[in-house]
């Protein structure tokens, strides 16, 4: 892919400099005809605020090299500036005219030495005046103690004897695993930067008795008599205990080796799917579907980005699968390469579930409008007799710049449909006259069925249901990715345990016409009463949402409600009139969970509720 973006940024800078005889020169030699659009590259690159701020400047730069060339050495530039400042700083808050002396300094030093890492506290989580005070107090101190926040286990760590103008990052680095080497106090759970890990206060004996289980994990103790209680789950992404069996797939391949057949799309073809897509309330696709897959960085690394609303149903359906892969199948969650190849995968799962003897991949027969998805009557066809999985895998690996680049995710939606086939999908419908494109270009439940299950099924119940002489079929086994639903609260449809226990912890939730992801850490929380198994009243599950909350890590703390759990509601009486002093507007989120796990409370952990 790299390659092809390389490639365009040459052309193009050749082109607006008015060099085409050396254009001509370069097109002759460089064989590789793959083309690729300038919004593409601008994707792909992720320029597109540095391009609009070039297009706004007194003096705009015209080709995407300069832009981009111009963007680096101006960041180049003011990194130096900054990395000047804080020597400058740091110089004049030493005292030149004292002599280095290894005794004196030790309590500055403390104030001025990086914590470990089990240290960090949260930035949405401050310490009190109180706990400052203490701090400052106790620093000079041969041993002191601190605490990241209220009830966690407290570690003891020693004062140093360096002096703030000579310490060297390195001997300061050495020296803190010393001494933490040194401590016969068990390691803390929080092994991860605290971005990625629910960090809400707990009390001190949770904190306990989590430290204990882990000690007997690592070290493989098998003591039944001990009874230890596991009341709370901490959510740790990077660390979970999800089961999954072995892939065999290589994430880290490059690319693959089978050819296909490739044949244009016919009138006979594009009717049919177009009236299944639309059945005349829809002449195509909305604009907003003209989107690549998208990845998202720290902190929802494991996110895909969505532009626009409309393509939610693909997209949330999709984000599942590549949380199978990309965060329970491997562990490599930096290189880009591997984020695709995930992806990929993910593509591979949905399709292998609908049709595991073809695969027939839409591909672009002309350039479209920017302004527009393209077309079904625009494309050709590939075609792929499948032999196994891996095989598919290897076939959507020749083929990743097509989902990557402009109308990634509808020329996958239009695959689909044509790998799964239009008679096959009108089959498993409850009426042929069911649309897999709603009114306001969202996916109907058929669509999302066809991602998670493989079969454009119209209900989620359980099986199927006799109506006098009308049959209606309903999800036939247990899927792998789960399925929620705020119409299932409203009472207009019923959820199964089939969607509802999934294979995976991960969960597709509808939202009032909007579709994202909830997912887990933790295998127990797939039952609908995870609290009653190895008595975990207290999980956490992380909820994404590509289009409104991209770049929030948003923690769900949740807690089954009893007789010693969660608030009492008090009804009071006032002429006459009773109502709850409790009553307060409830997050749609919430009475979603409820038609899974009951009566709860949820903590939001400092982050904003969604309504």
């Amino acid at each position: 892919m790299h390659q092809i973006v390389v490639k365009a940024l040459i052309r193009e800078f050749l082109l607006k400099s008015g060099l085409t005889e050396t254009l001509n020169t370069f097109d002759k030699e460089y064989k590789d005809k793959t083309t690729i659009t300038k919004m593409d590259v601008i994707l792909q690159l992720g320029l597109s605020k540095v391009v609009k701020r070039n297009n706004l400047s007194l003096k705009p730069l015209k080709s995407l090299l300069e832009i981009l060339v111009s963007h680096l050495l101006n960041k180049k530039a003011q990194l130096e500036a900054l990395t000047i400042a804080s020597k400058a700083e740091r110089i004049e808050d030493i005292p030149q005219d004292i002599p280095y002396d290894p005794s004196v300094g030790a309590s500055r030093m403390n104030k001025m030495k990086k914590r470990p890492q089990s240290e960090y506290k949260p930035k949405n989580l401050d310490l009190s005046k109180e706990e400052e005070v203490v701090i400052e107090q106790k620093e000079d101190k041969k041993d002191e103690t601190f605490t990241s926040n209220k009830g966690q286990q407290e570690i003891s760590r020693k004062s140093s004897t360096k002096q703030v103008r000579l310490q060297d990052y390195q001997d300061d680095k050495i020296d803190d695993q010393s001494n933490q080497d040194k401590k016969e106090l068990p390691n803390l759970l929080l092994s991860q930067p605290p971005k990625l890990i629910n960090m809400k206060k707990q009390s001190e004996k949770k904190e306990v008795d989590q430290v204990i289980l882990k000690d007997l994990q690592d070290n493989n103790q098998d003591n039944q008599s001990m009874n230890i209680k596991v009341e709370y789950q901490k959510c740790n992404i990077k660390q979970h205990n999800v089961q999954l069996q072995i892939s065999n797939l290589n994430y880290d391949k490059s690319i693959g080796f089978n050819q296909g057949k490739r044949r244009p799309q016919q009138k006979t073809i594009t009717q049919p799917i177009k009236k299944l897509l639309f059945q005349g309330t829809m002449n195509g696709l909305p604009k907003s579907w003209s989107q690549p897959f998208i990845f998202k960085d720290e902190p929802t690394f494991f996110g895909l980005h969505q532009l626009e609303g409309g393509p939610c149903g693909v997209l949330a359906s999709v984000q599942a699968y590549y949380l199978k892969h990309f965060l329970f199948s491997q562990s490599s969650y930096s290189k880009v390469s591997i984020k695709q190849n995930c992806l990929l995968a993910a593509l591979s799962d949905i399709f292998y579930k609908s049709n595991k003897e073809r695969l027939i991949i839409a591909i672009p027969a002309r350039d479209s409008s920017m302004n527009q998805a393209i077309g079904i009557e625009s494309c050709d066809q590939l075609e792929y007799q499948i032999k196994s999985f891996s095989y598919l895998y290897e076939v959507l690996l020749e083929h990743a710049s097509l989902f990557f680049g402009q109308n990634g995710v509808t020329l996958f939606f239009y695959s689909l449909i044509l790998t799964k086939g239009v008679e096959q999908i009108i089959q498993e419908m409850d009426s042929a006259s069911n649309p897999l494109i709603g009114n306001h270009g969202h996916c109907t439940q058929e669509a999302v069925n066809l991602m998670l299950t493989g079969k454009a099924i119209s209900n989620c119940f359980d099986g199927c249901k006799q109506i006098d002489e009308l049959k209606i079929k309903g999800i036939e086994e247990r899927s792998e990715i789960g399925f929620l639903t705020i119409f299932e609260h409203f009472q207009y449809l019923e959820v199964g345990k089939n969607l509802k226990e999934p294979l995976l912890p991960i969960w597709v939730i509808c939202k009032e016409y909007h579709y994202s992801v909830i997912f887990g850490c933790n295998n127990d929380v797939i039952q609908d009463k995870p609290y009653l198994k190895n008595n975990l009243k207290e999980f956490d599950l992380v909820f994404y949402d590509g289009l409104n909350n991209p770049d929030d890590l948003i923690i769900i703390t949740i807690r089954r409600l009893g007789a010693q759990l969660g608030k009492q509601k008090k009804k009071i009486q006032i002429e006459g009139v009773q109502f709850d002093s409790s009553d307060k507007v409830t997050p749609l989120i919430e009475c979603l969970l409820k038609t899974k796990y009951g009566e709860l409370e949820l903590d939001w952990n400092d982050s904003m509720p969604i309504l």
